[in-house]
């Protein structure tokens, strides 16, 4: 298990490199932790998805986003949540659960020519989404829906706080219906080579996971936020060592805030024996 330790280091580094981003990224996290606990602080972030900008990212890309995005350009950007999986390698990056598109921008440096693919469920997020997209010149296909275990409609609670919107149920939270599908009908064997899957998706994790039998039969490697009061990270991990991948875990620094799992395929070239895979 990761020690947090590096986290913090990285983003005091990164402060230093980029002191205003930075600034802005830590007020707004403190503002965040006022907002889980207060509904004067829901209200307040009520107001701020109103306020809008584009701001350069540190990497020389620029990031269209409302003032309560700060929150996850600073996890991603200043705290280097995904470190463990921004390295060159991969042909494929599949963003599940992308937000305004800050992952896929990020990687987008990483990786010279790898084909990105994004999806997001959220009308207002994927708006921000496309806009960032073409700003940044970025070529990447964009799926405006949600991902789970089968195809069809479902409920999708919008929170004030946009990166808290999920399929599972939120007090207060608007609510609005959502094309849903699985990862291997939007993908149809669209990824190529070696392919990282980042999912974010507070808490339909494992239903992604079911909704990508095919997919996960290639060389794959995963990065997910799993969030504990809505799933269970043994299944999680059981469901994945099943499937032949080995798992790493950084606890979340309390017990309610998510854990960040990492799992890359054992052997890559050798699929799980089943009828599906003998020929006679």
């Amino acid at each position: 298990m990761e020690n947090h330790s590096q986290l913090a280091k990285n983003t005091m580094k990164n402060l230093y490199r980029s002191p205003l981003l930075g600034s802005i990224c830590l007020f707004y996290g403190l503002l965040f932790g006022y907002f889980e606990c207060s509904n004067r602080g829901k209200r307040l972030f009520s107001l701020l998805n109103r306020i809008q900008m584009t701001i350069p990212l540190p990497d020389k890309n620029r990031a269209a986003c409302r003032l309560t995005d700060l929150f996850p350009i600073g996890e991603i950007y200043m705290a280097g949540t995904y470190q463990e999986v921004e390295k060159p390698g991969y042909d494929t990056v599949i963003d599940i659960g992308a937000g305004i598109g800050i992952f896929s921008l990020k990687m987008s440096k990483v990786l010279d020519n790898a084909q990105l693919i994004a999806i997001e469920p959220d009308p207002e997020n994927y708006t921000f989404l496309k806009k960032n997209a073409l700003i940044n010149n970025l070529k990447i296909k964009l799926h405006p829906i949600a991902l789970s275990k089968s195809h069809g409609h479902s409920k999708f609670f919008v929170s004030n706080m946009k990166i808290l919107s999920s399929i599972n149920p939120i007090k207060g939270a608007k609510e609005i219906d959502v094309l849903v599908s699985t990862l291997d009908r939007v993908l149809d064997g669209q990824q190529t080579g070696r392919t990282l899957i980042k999912i974010d998706v507070e808490g339909a994790e494992l239903d992604v996971l079911k909704g990508a039998e095919e997919t996960m039969k290639g060389n794959v490697s995963l990065i997910m936020e799993v969030h504990p009061q809505h799933v269970s990270l043994q299944d999680i991990e059981t469901h994945l060592h099943q499937r032949g991948f080995s798992t790493q875990v950084r606890k979340g620094v309390k017990s309610s805030f998510p854990h960040i799992l990492t799992a890359h395929k054992i052997n890559p070239c050798q699929l799980p024996v089943s009828e599906g895979n003998i020929k006679n």
